[in-house]
């Protein structure tokens, strides 16, 4: 009988214990899922404006991380006022969160507007 390191892997991990992630609020997947959709929208805006040869975001990782660092691409800025304006609210305070969700669902609409150039 073989034994794959997939089922030594299994094993290995079924002898520890598990620990329960505690659920998301409703606020919280509100929160994530703009922030991947902004990601998403930057990444293939990015993809379509920048003149890297071959620029594949899905198959390339290269691309991808480039993306992300440089501080040109829309990818950048996005990421940078994301995490800047999530440090500035407090995980207390709702209804500033809620109205920057709005903002954020408005600016998607604006990023997937066909003659958009540039993020500033």
């Amino acid at each position: 009988m073989r034994v794959y390191s997939y089922q030594i892997m299994q094993r290995s991990l079924s002898s520890l214990p598990t620990i329960k992630a505690s659920k998301q609020s409703g606020l919280q997947k509100q929160v994530i899922s703009l922030y991947r959709k902004l990601l998403r929208v930057s990444l293939s805006h990015d993809a379509h404006t920048l003149t890297y040869p071959n620029m594949n975001m899905e198959k390339n990782g290269n691309d991808f991380i480039r993306a992300i660092q440089e501080s040109s691409t829309s990818t950048f800025v996005i990421r940078t006022k994301f995490r800047t304006r999530a440090m500035s609210v407090g995980r207390r305070d709702i209804d500033r969160i809620e109205h920057l969700i709005r903002q954020g669902e408005k600016y998607v609409k604006i990023l997937k507007m066909d003659g958009y150039m540039k993020i500033s």
